[in-house]
């Protein structure tokens, strides 16, 4: 196999580039024809690199790949990329331009977070369906439908009021080769936010661990219908919560889901859960149930001395119409959630509440779009 070396010593063999991550010492590197991976870290921290000439073998890029490389202004990826790992160009501060391969199937978690000269002039930065960055001052956001996953570190602490598209049902995408992606949102995805409100997609199957920790601004929270298990410690130290509405369809609530929310005062539970963990709610004392007569949660709340209640509000919160409003009153634009080489694909964005506008710079992008 392929052989090469640094300062004249042989540090790697076969079709594996290995790490020489921290090495500050580099500025420019070349990996030879017949490398199939670069292998996790493996410029991770490389300060003072420049320049990268990949080979057309290349497949896979590893977690953490290039992460931290803070002169690396511009690199090209072959079509052959399948694969971009976690974090894999995380916090590369000068970077400035980066193609997306033909073949591009799986990009990682914070795989481009917190390249800030990447495309500064858009308003979300998108690769591949993933979101990664949210720009500008404004403290309401409606993310464009079409993004598929958020990624971790996504939701600047800026944002106050989200709305997640409902073609969004998942943080990060899954190797297609390796698992099919689940829809849930997954952990820490919201934890230390400083989010207000949020409105979450229909089509969500899980609210994951620790999915809103720490959240100290959450007010309040509706739990979409097709929600089915609310999991351990979702909602921990959201020190501000005060309600919670859980539409008719969630089963389960694991323990500690609501663990340190002292002020929470109000959930409505539906008849579609069976199961809440004895721990599920510690602030039992200032806490009232609102759920209809003969549920699983009146037996729960008479078991635990919860106040309860069961006078059912004539009409439930309607999320597609509350989306509606909210998108009414913070619209997106064409222009700032299109680039032409880091789009997801357009087919998946409903338009009607775009600004039909599009200024002519984004003219190419057009022409692209209306290709696929």
């Amino acid at each position: 196999g392929a052989a090469w070396s640094l300062g004249g010593h042989i540090i790697g063999h076969e079709s594996v580039f290995p790490s020489v991550g921290g090495h500050n010492n580099i500025c420019e590197v070349v990996i030879p024809e017949g490398v199939a991976s670069i292998g996790d870290s493996s410029f991770c921290e490389c300060t003072y690199l420049e320049s990268v000439i990949l080979p057309t073998t290349l497949r896979a890029i590893g977690n953490l790949a290039f992460s931290s490389c803070s002169s690396l202004e511009a690199i090209h990826l072959p079509d052959s990329v399948e694969s971009i790992g976690d974090q894999a160009f995380f916090n590369c501060e000068s970077l400035k331009e980066i193609n997306i391969p033909a073949n591009l199937q799986f990009v990682g978690d914070s795989a481009f977070s917190w390249c800030s000269k990447l495309f500064p002039e858009k308003r979300f930065l998108i690769v591949n369906g993933v979101l990664f960055d949210i720009r500008g001052s404004e403290t309401c956001v409606a993310l464009p439908d079409g993004i598929k996953f958020l990624s971790q570190r996504a939701i600047p602490n800026t944002v106050k009021e989200l709305c997640i598209p409902d073609t969004c049902t998942s943080p990060r995408e899954a190797p297609s080769l390796i698992q099919k992606s689940v829809e849930r949102l997954q952990g820490a995805l919201m934890a230390k936010t400083n989010l207000e409100r949020v409105l979450l997609p229909e089509g969500i199957e899980n609210i994951d661990y620790a999915l809103f920790a720490h959240d100290k601004a959450l007010k309040d929270i509706i739990i979409p219908a097709s929600v089915r298990t609310i999991h351990p410690i979702a909602f921990i130290e959201c020190s501000q919560l005060q309600s919670v509405i859980i539409l008719n369809g969630t089963e389960k609530i694991d323990h500690n889901a609501f663990m340190k929310c002292p002020k929470l005062s109000k959930v409505y539970l539906p008849l579609s859960v069976k199961e809440i963990d004895d721990e599920a709610f510690p602030h039992r004392k200032t806490l009232k149930f609102i759920t209809p007569e003969g549920s699983y949660a009146e037996s729960y709340a008479k078991k635990f001395g919860i106040s309860y209640s069961n006078e059912i509000p004539k009409e439930l919160p309607d999320i597609k119409k509350i989306k509606e409003e909210f998108l009414k009153n913070h619209p997106i634009s064409l222009e700032l959630m299109y680039y032409k080489s880091i789009d997801p694909e357009p087919s998946d964005y409903d338009t009607r509440h775009t600004n039909p506008q599009t200024p002519e710079h984004d003219s190419d992008n057009q022409s692209s779009q209306s290709e696929n």
